[in-house]
């Protein structure tokens, strides 16, 4: 599997998964983060642009650890929480992956 078709598949699944996740929650902050996964997919495909997934990794990544330190995660039912560190491992991935990407085209 190449690199540039792994970040698609991560920017996909982080699009879908926080498209539906308010779904099955009472919360619909993820919407903002599946439209921002949406717009890096566009982006890294058509594009090749890469600092997009980059950024919506470090931000991603970012604000569930940040939300996890403010509030915690004991009102999370076990899919919201299963799908809550989904949502920390996989835009971890997400920058390492796109860092690599960056720095192989430079």
């Amino acid at each position: 599997m190449t690199g540039k078709r792994a970040v698609i598949i991560i920017l996909a699944v982080l699009a879908v998964g926080n498209g539906v996740w308010p779904l099955i929650s009472d919360r619909s902050a993820p919407f903002i983060a599946a439209i921002a996964y949406a717009v890096a997919v566009f982006l890294v495909l058509r594009r090749g642009d890469y600092s997009a997934g980059l950024i919506v990794g470090i931000a991603g990544f970012s604000i569930h650890v940040l939300e996890w330190a403010a509030r915690g995660i004991m009102d999370l039912g076990p899919i919201e929480r299963v799908w809550f560190f989904a949502n920390i491992l996989l835009p971890l991935a997400l920058v390492w992956l796109n860092w690599t990407l960056i720095r192989r085209i430079r």
